[in-house]
């Protein structure tokens, strides 16, 4: 084949896998938005009292949520849209929980609100403000969360993951490995020597003593030898 028609072979596959690049490019799905994380109920400035502690079971005692510091009048804003899900009083306080996307539940006590249940509620809008009748025995805003009717820790929601830390490397961790198949504590001197006892060519091998004298452990010990157990 002459040289123009080979340079010009290659350009027509060049150009259809060009092609066939584009059309799989456009064909494939486009990846899915990763949902951001919530936003702290009482702004950026936060301060834990009290953890996450879940219980041993779905009726013993713990904790179910976390304790925010926080002043009777302090904003309470929404962390996440949603939709209010319950706004009324429970025993001593009032409490207002939001159902979000994905079987989420938010709670919030105590609190004053103006909200009713089916309004809606945009990130970040205000849904209250902290109340004096208390959760703790200091002023705070209680937050749970609910999935799928079962409480976890707000905190896998919430931006308040630790950031990662890189440690120095332990020179000590980066001693030489030792040789595959000599024990621990053994060299390869003790390693030739076992294979020497089994072989029956070590010296102080029984297989090596002569049948009209045989060995003496006490003489083998005595003169230093290494006796084949």
């Amino acid at each position: 084949m002459h040289r123009s028609g080979i340079h010009l072979s290659i350009r027509r596959l060049a150009r259809r896998l060009a092609l066939i690049v584009i059309a799989l490019a456009l064909a494939a799905p486009s990846p899915t938005p990763t949902a951001p994380a919530w936003e702290w109920p009482v702004g950026a400035s936060y301060v834990i009292i009290r953890d996450w502690q879940p219980p041993s079971n779905e009726y013993s005692a713990g904790h179910r949520g976390i304790d925010i510091a926080a002043s009777p009048g302090d904003i309470i804003v929404a962390p996440d849209s949603g939709i209010v899900h319950f706004a009324g009083r429970v025993v001593d306080r009032t409490v207002l929980s939001i159902a979000h996307t994905g079987d989420l539940v938010s709670s919030y006590e105590p609190l004053e609100t103006t909200l009713k249940k089916g309004d809606r509620v945009a990130r970040g809008q205000q849904i209250g403000v902290v109340s004096a009748a208390g959760h703790c025995a200091e002023s705070c805003l209680h937050f749970g969360v609910r999935h799928d009717g079962r409480y976890i820790s707000p905190l896998l929601l919430l931006d308040a993951r630790p950031r990662a830390v890189l440690l120095p490397v332990d020179r000590d961790a980066r001693a030489p490995t030792k040789p595959a198949g000599v024990p621990d504590g053994t060299s390869h001197a003790a390693s030739r020597s076992s294979r020497e006892c089994r072989s029956g060519s070590y010296r102080g091998s029984r297989a090596r003593a002569s049948p009209a004298r045989p060995a003496d452990p006490r003489r083998h010990r005595a003169g230093g030898w290494r006796r084949c157990v």
